[in-house]
């Protein structure tokens, strides 16, 4: 699983929407829908971005499942 499908599932897992999201980073709507279809490229800093939003350690969404 790619880290933006991991972070797709955790979304949706809590309930929060790309627009909440996006609000949340800063990013615009359309970056960020483009992000986690997996349309264009999750760089570091997005990957911060979000994790802080979320909460979450970077380390959540990346690695092996298990």
């Amino acid at each position: 699983m790619k880290v933006y499908e991991k972070i797709r599932d955790y979304m949706t897992k809590t309930g929060i929407s790309e627009a909440v999201l996006a609000e949340r980073t800063g990013i615009p709507e359309s970056r960020m829908s483009e992000l986690m279809n997996g349309t264009r490229i999750l760089y570091a800093d997005d990957l911060k971005k979000i994790c802080l939003a979320l909460n979450v350690s970077p380390e959540a969404f990346m690695g092996e499942e298990g």
